[in-house]
């Protein structure tokens, strides 16, 4: 429901939280019933590249229905790319209605300024045609308080994503497993609602 709300108001959503919080999966639930587009990238150390990074953005985009010109495909390489690239990708995505999510899964491991840079510029020219929804383990190195502050940054903590105790006792209940009311609250104070730990406790 937060990314719900997140997605739906504000340019920048956030969803951090340790391994094993859940937040794969809450994107992933969120995607599934989302009725305008959604774009999925998910990230490892080699998309610090611009050329590769912006390349699989171009293709998530296309998969989710935005109509990206092939043009733009060829301007992904060599170092002025994203000078060419940018402000074209910009002007396509702020005719897009409805306005796509772009989920970046992993962020943490995206650590080029060059790629982080033109992220911020895509997001601040694209203006309502794209939400974009960012995971990681830790705060994304953005200007969050420039969009804190104009009410455009919507966060989701670990602390959101924690298991309730019902929700645990539901977890338990999948794995065939069946716990005294306060054992089970026990058990989700302790693991503090930590996802992965109650996983492995079932």
């Amino acid at each position: 429901k937060l990314i719900a709300l997140g997605a739906r108001r504000c340019s920048l959503t956030v969803v951090t939280g340790p391994v094993g919080a859940g937040k794969t999966m809450a994107l992933a639930l969120w995607a599934a019933a989302e009725s305008s587009p959604v774009a999925w990238m998910c990230l490892d150390e080699y998309d610090n590249r611009p050329g590769t990074f912006w390349s699989y953005a171009i293709a998530a985009l296309r998969r989710s229905g935005v109509a990206v010109p092939d043009a733009l495909s060829a301007t992904t390489r060599g170092r002025a790319a994203e000078h060419l690239l940018l402000p074209r990708l910009a002007s396509v995505l702020a005719a897009q209605n409805p306005p796509v999510a772009l989920v970046v899964d992993d962020f943490h491991l995206l650590t080029e300024p060059r790629v982080l840079n033109g992220l911020d510029f895509l997001l601040r020219n694209a203006g309502a045609g794209l939400r974009l929804v960012l995971s990681s383990r830790t705060d994304p190195p953005f200007l969050f308080h420039r969009y804190r502050l104009a009410g455009k940054l919507a966060e989701v903590r670990a602390g959101d994503l924690a298991f309730t105790i019902a929700e645990a006792g539901q977890l338990l209940a999948q794995h065939g497993c069946k716990l005294p009311a306060g054992s089970l609250e026990c058990l989700t104070r302790r693991m503090e609602g930590w996802a992965a730990g109650l996983r492995l406790a079932a």
